[in-house]
């Protein structure tokens, strides 16, 4: 979670069933104390490893439905 986005975490706080900004707020906080207490750590991870973790990720979020729907209703918006 720390190496993604603003939109990405906004996007996942969404999926979680956040119902207010505040979580953002938090997840914020939240991204800012591990960067400062754990950034050191993170240096000796190869960054294979960091995109094995964001690929996966990144495909949850995309959501197939709505693409689907677009296709057959409305191509140029797909578009």
């Amino acid at each position: 979670l720390p190496v993604c986005g603003a939109m990405a975490r906004m996007t996942l706080n969404a999926n979680c069933g956040a119902r207010s900004r505040t979580s953002i707020v938090i997840n914020g906080f939240t991204v800012l104390i591990i960067m400062f207490a754990l950034m050191s750590f993170f240096r000796y991870v190869p960054q294979p490893v960091i995109g094995a973790v964001l690929v996966p990720v990144a495909m949850g979020m995309v959501k197939i439905d709505g693409y689907r729907h677009y296709w057959r209703v409305d191509k140029p918006s797909l578009l």
